[in-house]
C-alpha cells in the first residue's frame, strides 16, 4: 500500500491517499502521465462558498481507470461534521477524463445537483490544469500538481 497526500486551495487543503493494488490497466495515451492519481485520497479540505462562508470538510477522492485504461474516473465527496457529530455531504461530484475524437485529453464533470460541464484539460507530467467558463463567476481554472512530498496540491 502506497500513501499519498493531496492539498487544494479551493476545495481540498490536504489529503492522504492509499493506493490499492490495481487490477485495471494503467492510463493509456494522453492520460498516461496521470497514473500517479489512481487510488483513494483522503484528508481535510476547505470549501469557500463566497458570501455563504467557508466550510471545513473531510474530502475523499477515488480515482480509477476504465475502458482498458483509456478513461480515468474521479469520484469526489466532501463531508462536514455537524454539531451533533453527524457527517453532512457538502460536495459530491464525478468526473471522466478521456481522449476526445481528436486525440486530445478532455474532462466532463458532474455535480450532485444534476449540473455538468465539459472542461478544458491540459495534462502535465505530475498534474493537470482544467477549467471552464461560468456565466456567474467568469473563467474557472484548477491547477493540480503532485508535490515532491507526495501531496496532491490543487
Amino acid at each position: 500500500m502506497v500513501r499519498h497526500t493531496l492539498s487544494s486551495i479551493c476545495l481540498v487543503s490536504l489529503m492522504t491517499a492509499s493506493l490499492q493494488a490495481q487490477e485495471r490497466q494503467p492510463p493509456q495515451g494522453p492520460l498516461a502521465p496521470l497514473s500517479f492519481m489512481i487510488g483513494r485520497w483522503e484528508g481535510p479540505a476547505t470549501m469557500d462558498m463566497g458570501p455563504r462562508g467557508r466550510h471545513q470538510l473531510r474530502q475523499r477522492e477515488w480515482v480509477a481507470t476504465a475502458a482498458g485504461g483509456t478513461v480515468l474516473t474521479v469520484t469526489g465527496q466532501g463531508t462536514e461534521r455537524q454539531p451533533d457529530g453527524a457527517e453532512k455531504v457538502m460536495f459530491d461530484a464525478f468526473a471522466v477524463l478521456y481522449r476526445d475524437r481528436e486525440g486530445k485529453p478532455a474532462l466532463r464533470a458532474y455535480l450532485a445537483n444534476g449540473q455538468w460541464v465539459d472542461a478544458t484539460l491540459e495534462v502535465k507530467e505530475k498534474g493537470l490544469v482544467w477549467g471552464y467558463s461560468d456565466p456567474r463567476a467568469g473563467q474557472i481554472r484548477y491547477t493540480m500538481t503532485l508535490t515532491p512530498e507526495g501531496r496532491w496540491n490543487e
